[in-house]
């Protein structure tokens, strides 16, 4: 056999190979599709939850009041909503104020 011929029978056998492990990888990816789709919405929640805190804050708030079926809790929710509303305001006030421009309309 020659060298031509052995670099021939080497290349089919290298091909095999790696279509085997092409098939093998397929089925470990199958596998872990499941486990790292849970790990995707897990992300994806604590992304939302980043990035909307005051929701997150206010269904925990309502969740717990509904729970408990306690009027402190509604109280509450109802107190951080007030201090909320003019907390805001008063404290955009502030700011304009100790940097000495003016509000816009």
């Amino acid at each position: 056999m020659n060298h031509a011929q052995q670099l021939a029978k080497r290349r089919a056998l290298l091909i095999e190979r790696a279509a085997q492990q092409r098939i093998e990888l397929a089925e470990w990816s199958r596998q872990l599709e499941r486990p790292a789709s849970f790990f995707d919405k897990g992300y994806a929640l604590a992304r939302s939850i980043r990035s909307h805190p005051v929701l997150v804050m206010g269904a925990g708030l309502v969740a717990i009041a509904f729970l408990r079926k306690s009027k402190f809790f509604v109280k509450f929710a109802g107190v951080v909503m007030t201090a909320a509303r003019i907390g805001t305001p008063l404290a955009k006030w502030l700011l304009l104020r100790k940097s000495g421009s003016q509000a816009t309309p």
